[in-house]
């Protein structure tokens, strides 16, 4: 038993694996989760956005912490990780998020006075007076992405004004320049400070496009753009025409759009919560050709190569997305009328559309809903005309929203060939796209796979959707029960599409209204369809 008391001298010499206090986050909510373990000492342990991959479990455990804090909400780390005595502090985004680590952690009852110092309105008063701007970026990809937007947004002024982006640590220009520390508390989340005649934009690269919400009013249309703007939705118009039955209702529909989009000119806004990881993807794409988000675990590259053909189109600035989610309103009023025979019809579909809330939301902000529903009602008007033609934009539609992979496949309820033909054609442009888009698309797998498919995920979305489709169905569901007892309710790729479109919300791992969208559209769309086989045509 001589080599027992070495052994035991030496196992107590030996470090101790266990970790007092472990801050676990995702890659999302990390620039706040590293300020919070510094702050308290404790061991930082970062996994991508939504993995369940067990290995980062292991580390947690190999770690055996007496305390584990999780930073972010349960789809960005998700309830796998719940172990040990823990506790969960997330929010609905990650903004959300650092409010609330600021307020349990540090006794910060109201961030935004801090994030926004000195005020939002003396950095727009700044900003307002113009300037020759001289812009220096951190040498971080995103910063120096997001560098000629900021700068675009910039209002021409006389006398020479710079501005910094990024933090003391990643821009030495920046160090150099502030006249001590920078407050640790800056780099949170985005800040713009006014200090010594200079604009310091800072933050994490993760929240960095959110500083968008400084310029999203700042929408100032020049008249080369309206020139773009215009001589497109002609092309797009004249070509369509010959398919249009009733042409004097499509100048009354295009009236419409007109007068609602001047109404709400300035309500036209950028959704930057949801939209970053778009938009950066499209700065991303447009600076350096390849796809890359601040957020490498998540991906969505339909709408990004959207943006970035707006982009190409109008210039790198925020109105580029504007104008482009005007021209889709009015694709939308021009898919209406190839879809109807009946001009008549078509003009009041789209002003039931124009008076459903969520629509008008969603049409007034940016994001991917009204691109998908575009594309998706012009596949299938073209469906009924030109079936191989509607196979690109389903294909375009599937890159943007997976689900529109659905319609290739509903449409094979004809049995017939030229359909048969469009199906194929769908999917093997569709796979085209995937390729050439090369990498991203990863991340609708993740959301799906993030929270599992459970009982308890279904019965938690009935409860949570049940009221809106209660409160938007009527309308579509009396017409559809009309008809039906009529025997003119003849099912279509219309319908099935709008009845599986209101379902697969029930199996989604996020609750957004917004989801219900397509299949609310759809199913009124299906329930005006009967109308327009009761009566002929109107020759324009």
């Amino acid at each position: 038993m001589k080599w027992l008391p070495p052994i035991i001298i030496l196992l107590l010499l030996l470090p101790s694996a266990t970790a007092s206090t472990v801050v676990l986050s995702s890659d999302q909510d990390e620039g706040i989760a590293r300020y919070l373990a510094n702050h308290l000492n404790a061991t930082l342990v970062v996994i991508p956005w939504g993995s369940e991959d067990e290995r980062y479990l292991e580390e947690i455990r190999v770690l055996n912490p007496d305390e584990l804090i999780i930073v972010g909400g349960p789809y960005a780390v998700p309830p796998l990780f719940e172990v040990g005595n823990f506790k969960r502090y997330g929010g609905k985004d990650r903004v959300e998020t650092a409010k609330i680590i600021l307020r349990d952690f540090f006794n910060l009852d109201n961030p935004e006075t801090i994030v926004l110092y000195p005020s939002r309105e003396e950095v727009k008063e700044f900003t307002g007076k113009g300037g020759e701007w001289e812009l220096v970026p951190a040498n971080t990809s995103v910063a120096l992405r997001w560098a000629p937007l900021i700068e675009n947004e910039l209002p021409a002024g006389e006398g020479e004004r710079r501005v910094f982006i990024g933090n003391v640590e990643n821009n030495p220009a920046m160090n150099a320049m502030w006249p001590g520390e920078l407050p640790e508390v800056y780099s949170l989340y985005p800040s713009i400070i006014v200090a010594n005649g200079t604009l310091f934009i800072t933050g994490t690269d993760q929240n960095l496009p959110l500083i968008g919400r400084y310029f999203e009013g700042n929408t100032r249309f020049e008249r080369t753009d309206l020139v773009v703007f215009l001589s497109l939705l002609a092309f797009l118009t004249l070509v369509s025409l010959p398919f249009v039955n009733d042409r004097r209702w499509l100048g009354a529909s295009f009236l419409v759009v007109t007068l609602f989009v001047l109404y709400n000119i300035h309500a036209f806004r950028l959704a930057w919560d949801t939209l970053f990881v778009y938009m950066d993807g499209a700065l991303s794409l447009l600076s350096s050709g390849t796809y890359e988000t601040v957020v490498g675990s998540r991906g969505f590259p339909g709408l990004s190569y959207a943006l970035l053909v707006a982009f190409k189109l109008f210039g790198v600035r925020i109105e580029a997305a504007v104008l482009y989610q005007i021209l889709l309103l009015f694709i939308t009023a021009l898919a209406l009328h190839l879809h109807f025979k009946r001009g008549p019809l078509s003009t009041m579909a789209l002003l039931l559309f124009l008076a459903l809330p969520l629509f008008r939301e969603y049409v007034l902000t940016v994001s991917t809903e009204l691109t998908f529903i575009a594309l998706l009602l012009l596949s299938l008007a073209l469906l009924r005309r030109l079936p191989l033609v509607a196979s690109l934009p389903s294909a375009l539609a599937s890159i943007v929203r997976a689900q529109a992979l659905l319609l290739p496949v509903v449409a094979l309820m004809r049995r017939e060939r030229k359909v048969l033909f469009y199906s194929a054609l769908s999917l093997a442009l569709y796979a085209l796209l995937y390729s050439l888009a090369g990498n991203g698309f990863e991340g609708y797998v993740v959301e799906i796979s993030a929270k599992g498919l459970t009982a308890q995920t279904v019965l938690s979305n009935l409860s949570f959707y049940l009221p809106s489709i209660v409160k938007y169905i009527p309308i579509p569901a009396v017409l559809l029960m009309y008809f039906s007892l009529r025997g003119e309710l003849k099912p279509g790729e219309t319908l099935v599409l709008g009845v599986v479109y209101l379902l697969l919300p029930l199996l989604w791992v996020a609750q957004d209204e917004r989801y219900l969208l397509p299949g609310l559209l759809l199913l009124l769309l299906a329930a005006l369809e009967p109308l327009d086989r009761t009566e002929k045509p109107v020759e324009g």
